[in-house]
């Protein structure tokens, strides 16, 4: 086969059968893919590679909406990327990995996430790891004892947009969130929706768990998610009490984590869980879509190998609600697009980012003044993709 032949199609009636074969051969041990997969409502596209005719790939892109601040970031989850066994180490999957960034760049993204299998192979493509997210294992004896002083209630699944204000607080908390639709919500539930019981009214806090297991075995929790501190307390009183036969109770939270800070205790262990990545693909559509709160000015130069322009150097001008970027000559800052990446999400900021000799810089001043605008945030990615 020929290399150049190369080409990244959506997948049409007619390339289904390519399409589903591949992912089979990659993921599903060569069963065929359900015609309704769970995800497939929430997928901006799928797409088979071909060479010579030959289906030698697959991918799917999910279709999100990041949070960054109160900004809201049009955004693609890159899933399920896989070459077929026999056509390996031919440098498919880096072909596809790049046409997927100018693909996901037509449909108005402007940035992308992934969950790597090694994240080495995908910082050749600009992702770069962005924020931490704990996996706490606390011991039911050790969870702390907090009053419940909000009423609890059940959630069905039918009434899951009663979750959505407490959640979007969340997720606007931190930036990489995903705003759900009901789809999104919906495949985040799975086939079979879990017991969700919520905390006041309004709603303040809320979690989750399938209560699967016997006496003695974990009690995973699928979300936790608070919108006050009151709602947080009142998710681990709650969570106390499912847990009180079980030996401990398993759930995640992003960083910097209120448990570790406030309750952390002989016996709980906390461990960086499912790191995330993130990849800018357009800078100056990027910025322009941020809601700053100060004004100032700063101009930087981003080498992207993949993406040529991307590259500037860009003049961002801003003031409250507004960004405007525009070609310009000379740069006050360079680094590449995996920084950039760090830096636009937020975790690490530009100050540790510049600490790690990653963001050149021959003028101070702009520095604090993109800091007014890509101000440090906690990433948390509330998907698994």
């Amino acid at each position: 086969m020929n290399p150049s032949d190369f080409r990244l199609l959506p997948v049409t009636p007619d390339l289904r059968e390519a399409y589903s074969a591949t992912r089979a051969d990659v993921y599903l041990r060569g069963e065929n893919v359900p015609e309704n997969e769970p995800d497939w409502e929430i997928a901006a596209d799928r797409y088979v590679a071909l060479v010579g005719g030959h289906a030698v790939g697959s991918s799917v892109v999910m279709n999100y909406q990041f949070t960054r601040g109160e900004a809201t970031l049009p955004a693609g989850g890159v899933a399920a990327v896989g070459v077929r066994p026999e056509y390996r180490h031919q440098h498919h999957g880096s072909r596809m990995m790049v046409e997927l960034l100018y693909r996901m760049r037509e449909q108005g993204m402007v940035v992308a996430a992934l969950y790597a299998f090694r994240e080495l192979f995908y910082r050749k493509f600009g992702y770069e790891v962005a924020g931490k997210r704990f996996s706490i294992k606390c011991p039911s004896h050790r969870m702390p004892n907090l009053a419940q002083d909000l009423d609890p209630r059940r959630i069905m699944a039918h009434e899951l947009t009663e979750l959505d204000a407490c959640y979007t607080a969340f997720a606007r908390q931190h930036s990489g969130a995903n705003l759900r639709t009901p789809a999104h919500w919906r495949v985040r539930m799975g086939k079979r929706a879990p017991m969700i019981y919520a905390f006041g009214d309004p709603i303040e806090g809320y979690c989750w768990t399938s209560m699967e297991g016997g006496f003695w075995e974990d009690l995973h929790f699928g979300e936790v998610i608070w919108s006050t501190p009151r709602g947080y307390r009142n998710c681990l009183a709650f969570m106390r009490g499912l847990c009180i036969n079980r030996s401990a109770a398993t759930w995640l939270e992003p960083s910097p984590s209120p448990f570790f800070y406030q309750y952390l205790d002989h016996d709980v262990s906390m461990e960086e869980d499912r790191t995330s990545m993130y990849r800018v693909l357009d800078v100056p559509g990027f910025l322009r879509l941020l809601k700053p709160s100060g004004t100032g000015s700063f101009s930087i130069k981003v080498q992207d190998d993949q993406v040529p322009e991307n590259c500037g150097p860009w003049r961002v001008d801003f003031e409250p609600g507004r960004v405007e970027v525009r070609p310009t000559d000379l740069a006050e800052m360079a680094c590449s697009i995996q920084t950039f990446s760090q830096a636009a999400m937020g975790e690490p900021g530009l100050p540790t980012l510049m600490a790690f000799g990653l963001l050149e810089c021959n003028a101070p001043l702009a520095l604090l003044e993109a800091q007014k605008l890509l101000t440090p945030s906690s990433v948390f990615c509330t998907e698994f993709f």
